[in-house]
């Protein structure tokens, strides 16, 4: 079940943001650091303190929340259905080692595509690392094209 997460979901929401951590920290352990739980809720406590403009929804199976995605929507004035011109930013798309390959990522997506339509928008714009080859094949897979590189030179 899809639902839109609570204040309540944070802890649960911020140990798959550390699972997630983790994994990223083994694939580049120099750009990435593993959180503690404090840093790990507060991040999730940052994007719900600010209301209206991040949308975080959670999927649920059997009462263990074991995926999320947080998003925002980026509406332009005149942008109706007949002529859609926002953009859905994809901050994080997160489903439990646990639970992955069962239909739970596509749900997600599924369910942001959904969101971004009902809000005018016309594209998803995403990130990621170069290195996680599994969320760059799934995106594909649902139809998302590389559209940009990022690049950055450490100080």
């Amino acid at each position: 079940m899809i639902r839109e997460a609570t204040v309540d979901d944070i802890p649960s929401l911020a140990a798959l943001y550390k699972e997630l951590m983790v994994y990223h920290h083994k694939l580049n352990p120099e750009k990435f650091e593993i959180p503690n739980d404090n840093a790990s809720e507060d991040k999730i406590k940052e994007k719900m303190d600010l209301g209206d403009l991040f949308i975080i929804i959670c999927h649920e199976t059997d009462g263990i929340i074991d995926g999320f995605a947080i998003f925002l929507t980026l509406a332009e004035k005149n942008s109706t259905e007949e002529n859609p011109k926002g953009s859905v930013i994809l901050h994080d798309l997160v489903v439990s080692e646990n639970s992955r390959h069962k239909g739970i990522g596509t749900e997600l997506i599924n369910e942001v595509i959904k969101i971004a339509k009902e809000n005018h928008c016309s594209s998803i714009i995403l990130d990621v690392n170069t290195l996680n080859m599994d969320a760059q094949n799934f995106y594909e897979k649902k139809g998302f094209e590389p559209t940009t590189i990022q690049m950055r030179k450490r100080l």
